[in-house]
């Protein structure tokens, strides 16, 4: 009877320890992401770290529902939601004054205020879109997820994904050429 219970606490250790590996994985895999994809979609920068921390609160929670290999997916999906609920409380959108997380090596100072003209332009076009179009055009142009992903996460068929992003590619391109031309960004500093 006691070897039972012991076998018993040990699996159920070993549980509580891979869940935790699990969640570690996933934060380190998608919080730079997490954090992109709700700066981008309308999550002001006063209100950044807490919405990031929402997302992995959340994916805490429903971690066992998460299916293994789709923990991407998933996060993109719980960031999506919490940005249309900031977009709904109609938060105003700062931005701007942070660089991504991703930064590695350090360029020059001309190619800084060439990026940031660059990402204060792409910004300003980005917040002036449709919302359903931001969506689409944010998660496979800058965060790379494949077609299928998108209609999975913003829970829409393949074809609106599709049809979307055509539609979001062409108001991209019209407001960003009636900026006139963008600032060259050098090769190896974007």
């Amino acid at each position: 009877m006691l070897f039972g219970r012991r076998r018993r606490d040990r699996t159920r250790e070993d549980a509580i320890v891979a869940r935790k590996l699990r969640l570690r994985r996933i934060f380190e895999d998608s919080h730079a992401q997490a954090w992109r994809v709700l700066k981008r979609l309308g999550v002001p920068a006063e209100r950044l770290d807490d919405a990031v921390q929402q997302v992995f609160l959340i994916t805490a929670e429903r971690l066992d529902d998460i299916v293994p290999g789709r923990e991407r997916a998933f996060v993109y999906g719980v960031a999506l939601h919490h940005a249309r609920n900031v977009r709904r409380r109609a938060w105003r959108e700062v931005l701007g004054s942070e660089p991504d997380q991703c930064a590695t090596a350090a360029p020059s100072p001309e190619v800084l205020v060439d990026q940031k003209q660059c990402a204060a332009i792409c910004n300003q076009v980005l917040e002036g879109m449709d919302p359903s179009l931001r969506e689409v055009f944010v998660l496979f142009e800058i965060e790379g997820l494949k077609m299928h992903e998108i209609a999975n996460v913003v829970r829409i068929p393949a074809g609106t994904v599709a049809s979307r992003l055509r539609r979001a590619r062409h108001v991209f391109r019209a407001r960003v050429a009636n900026w006139g031309s963008l600032p060259l960004v050098a090769k190896g500093g974007a």
